[in-house]
C-alpha cells in the first residue's frame, strides 16, 4: 500500500494525543514532518484510507 496514494489516513500513538487518531495526513512527508516536530517514533497504528 502506497500511503501517497490514498484520499489521507490518520495515525495513532498510545502513548501520543490521549492516545486518540492524529491526522488527517495526505503524504507521508507530511507524517514525518509531524513526527520530528513532536519528537515521536513511528506510529502505533496506522488507519487507512479516509473515505470520501
Amino acid at each position: 500500500m502506497d500511503a501517497d496514494r490514498l484520499n489521507g489516513f490518520h495515525v495513532r500513538w498510545y502513548s501520543h494525543n490521549g492516545g486518540r487518531t492524529t491526522g488527517p495526513f495526505f503524504t507521508m512527508d507530511e507524517l514525518t514532518v509531524y513526527m520530528a516536530r513532536h519528537d515521536l517514533p513511528g506510529p502505533d497504528e496506522f488507519l487507512a484510507p479516509i473515505e470520501p
